[in-house]
């Protein structure tokens, strides 16, 4: 599969093209044996004849820019940020104490920043049997402090109930996996007993209970005579908890699992929220360890681990609007671990290395910490998806995912080659003159920048708030001014920077680069 980030340079894409200069030379060679394989793949041919310019991640770039069609710039658009909650992992206890051949963790390679993760559950999945809360609390520490991300919780049977008053937590879910785990919650009176217990000791406005996954129930059939019994005695037991309000929590922890390479996974997602809206009414959704596994089809053309990816991250954009935020978190079933395969980062050859599903999230940050967009096309009820977004340096931008075995001309004009996904910038920027809300004229300089950052509005006699976000889009410094002020940046981590500036609920935004 061809990946690609469309009219723009990718900042990570710089930082890599420095970092492994001298490997460039090979890694060409290679590609032109990998493009001119026309099965399930683009040609040059194809790649020239589209009207919108393409950069081909990582070897190939352009500066051409394509003019940004006028439905984008009449649209709604969310608030910047909203869609940060879906860029969560879970990491298992491996991947938090792996090292690679020089001693590092995975979060102290530049390269993991590029993922922007906005929080870790830990510990993952059944792991939480299996350990004591306090186990490797100093490296967890040490991790979310490095990447400025929020804390999520497991809270096992056999945690103390401190671990419910766990600082700075973000969200717990109250075990995991139950109908497999019945035995750990015997000695409690059964997981029911056991979370109406936990409830009454947590703050339940951070807590969900973990549910059987909906594909069971949806397949329930299929399952065998003791799979039944397993898992249909919990699933009824919560339902009735809920409505009697024994179960009164956030709302419900669960897996999703991307199987079918030839599903749309926007509708398989409607069809698992609208069986928990009507069993659990009102419940919050968290996808607590959600995965994508590759089909016999997808394993021959090695591409549907970034496919499934790339079009559960937009799937979950678009439903949280429709459902207006009834999925509140995705986590991603593994950060980064020594098993190569479907992690965002693997341990190869003892480097850690961006793997398949970590390049996706690294295309899609800029979206996710941007601004999302309610754009329907007619494309979208086939195994095309698409979204709109203005990107955190405010381009607009459309985001797409087309696993068809054929090329599809987009509503929007530019195709969409067969199984590939891509974002398409567009060189107009919102700002000035093209802005959707007309906002102000500043200068800021000098940009690069080294010591001191000039902001300046001029005839300007209102206050304006700004705010500097950096890469991992956390907020560094902020503050107001009337026509000028002057930021200390001598402290600033050399990289790339996002100034917001608000005046009177208008909005602009600048990319500034510190050396």
């Amino acid at each position: 599969m061809l990946r690609m980030n469309i009219c723009g340079e990718n900042r990570h894409l710089r930082q890599a093209r420095n970092r492994y200069q001298q490997g460039v030379e090979t890694l060409q060679k290679k590609f032109k044996s990998i493009v001119m394989k026309k099965k399930g793949r683009v040609t040059m041919a194809k790649l020239t004849s589209l009207k919108t310019c393409m950069v081909l991640f990582i070897l190939m770039q352009t500066n051409l820019k394509a003019q940004t069609p006028a439905v984008l710039q009449s649209i709604s658009y969310e608030q910047q940020g909203d869609l940060t909650p879906f860029y969560g992992i879970s990491l298992r206890i491996e991947g938090l104490i792996t090292t690679d051949n020089q001693g590092r963790h995975a979060w102290e390679i530049d390269t993991v920043l590029s993922l922007r993760i906005s929080d870790i559950r830990y510990p993952a999945g059944s792991q939480s049997y299996l350990m004591n809360e306090t186990d490797n609390a100093t490296l967890l520490t040490d991790c979310q402090t490095a990447l400025g991300c929020g804390n999520s919780r497991t809270h096992a049977p056999q945690f103390t109930n401190a671990h419910l008053n766990h600082p700075n937590t973000t969200r717990f879910s109250l075990g995991n996996e139950p109908p497999i785990h019945t035995s750990d919650f015997s000695t409690y009176g059964g997981y029911k007993n056991w979370v109406i217990n936990m409830l009454a000791m947590s703050d339940t406005s951070k807590t969900y209970f973990q549910s059987a996954q909906a594909v069971t129930i949806f397949n329930w059939d299929s399952l065998t005579w003791a799979q039944q019994a397993q898992q249909g005695p919990v699933w009824d037991t919560a339902v009735a908890a809920w409505a009697n309000g024994s179960f009164a929590c956030r709302g419900i922890a669960t897996t999703e699992k991307n199987r079918d390479v030839n599903a749309k996974t926007l509708t398989t997602l409607r069809n698992h929220l609208n069986l928990y809206t009507t069993d659990f009414p009102g419940a919050k959704i968290w996808f607590t360890e959600w995965n994508t596994t590759p089909d016999s089809l997808a394993q021959a053309e090695n591409d549907y681990l970034q496919l499934g990816v790339a079009e559960m991250l937009l799937a979950c954009a678009r439903l949280y609007y429709e459902t207006n935020g009834q999925i509140e978190a995705l986590h991603y079933h593994q950060g980064w671990n020594a098993q190569a395969g479907l992690n965002l980062m693997n341990l190869d050859s003892g480097e850690w290395v961006m793997g398949k599903a970590g390049g996706v999230y690294r295309d899609f940050a800029p979206l996710f910490y941007g601004r999302w967009g309610d754009y329907i096309s007619i494309n979208q009820d086939t195994l095309l998806t698409m979204e709109a977004f203005i990107a955190d340096d405010g381009r607009y931008a459309v985001a797409f995912v087309n696993k068809n075995n054929f090329d599809v001309i987009t509503t929007l004009g530019f195709t969409a080659p067969q199984r590939s996904y891509g974002v398409i910038y567009y060189d107009s920027v919102v700002g000035l003159e093209e802005s959707l809300y007309n906002p102000f004229y500043y200068n800021l300089y000098p940009n690069p920048v080294s010591d001191e950052l000039t902001i300046e509005v001029k005839g300007n006699n209102e206050k304006v708030n700004f705010e500097i976000v950096n890469g991992m889009g956390s907020i560094i410094y902020q503050g107001n001014f009337k026509e000028k002020t002057i930021v200390n940046t001598s402290s600033f981590p050399p990289g790339v920077y996002f100034i917001k500036l608000e005046n009177k609920k208008l909005y602009e935004f600048k990319k500034v680069v510190k050396e």
